[in-house]
Formats: structure tokens, C-alpha cells, sequence
């Protein structure tokens, strides 16, 4: 089938990668993350490797825009980049928001603070993203 009219999901799953991922997500995230890791002025990634944390929606409101594909996006993405930016190896964790501030809180304070996380990505929400950006202030690290 053409652009116009593409192929059912089902079949572009069966295919082999999940539909229009590595055409768009894949690709925002990794021009999303080379812009950020280019940067010369940001030379302190934790422990000697990029750690990126997906936020995501699995099963709520945003699942359809975020969630699973944007996990699996981004797998594609750092696999495309042969898992490493600038000799440095890149680390992906990911975990449901469940659209809910007190979980998406929870998770954000655990990667910043405990596990070192540099990049905190794919946030959809507005009041979780919100509350992300207020845990992130004294941290520094990367929120988009």
C-alpha cells in the first residue's frame, strides 16, 4: 500500500517493528538526544554513561502516544546510534506514570537522585511534567 493508505497496524507489526516508529518516534528521540548529548558544556553524564528514562503512559489517557512504542522507539533508536554517544554507552530505563502526579513524582525522584538518571523524556502529561520539571530543579538533568 502507498502513504496515502498504509498498511493495517496488525500487518506492519507482523512486518517485523511496530507501525511508523522508526520513520518519526525513533527519530525525535534520537535528534532529541544527540542535540543534547552534542553539547560540550555537558561532559558529567552519571558513572561514565548516558542514562535516558522514559516516563511513560502504558495503560491510561496518553498510551497511545507514548507507552510501549515510544519504549520501543527508543531501543531502535539507541540501537541505531550503535548504543553509545561520543564513546560513552547509553542506558535506557522506562517506567509508567500511570497519569497519575504521585507515581510519576515517585519515579522521577528515584531516577534523579538514586539512579542517576540524565535524561528524563516522553513525559505527556501536563501536571506530571509539571511536577517533574519542580523535582528536576536543583538536580539540572535533562527534561523533555
Amino acid at each position: 500500500m502507498d502513504k496515502l493508505f498504509p498498511a493495517p497496524r496488525s500487518l506492519q507489526i507482523a512486518a517485523g517493528r511496530p507501525a511508523g516508529l522508526r520513520s518519526w518516534a525513533g527519530k525525535a528521540i534520537l535528534a532529541l538526544s544527540l542535540a543534547v548529548f552534542s553539547l560540550a558544556a555537558r561532559a558529567d553524564f552519571s558513572d561514565g554513561e548516558i542514562r535516558v528514562g522514559l516516563l511513560v503512559d502504558m495503560q491510561s489517557t496518553y498510551a497511545h502516544i507514548t507507552g510501549s512504542g515510544s519504549v520501543a522507539a527508543a531501543r531502535m533508536a539507541i540501537e541505531d546510534v550503535g548504543g553509545k554517544i561520543n564513546g560513552k554507552p547509553i542506558r535506557l530505563f522506562f517506567a509508567d506514570h500511570g497519569n497519575s502526579v504521585a507515581q510519576g513524582s515517585a519515579v522521577a525522584k528515584r531516577w534523579l537522585f538514586e539512579e542517576g538518571v540524565d535524561v528524563i523524556a516522553d513525559v505527556a502529561s501536563s501536571p506530571i511534567a509539571l511536577a517533574v520539571q519542580e523535582i528536576n530543579r536543583p538536580k539540572g538533568a535533562v527534561v523533555f
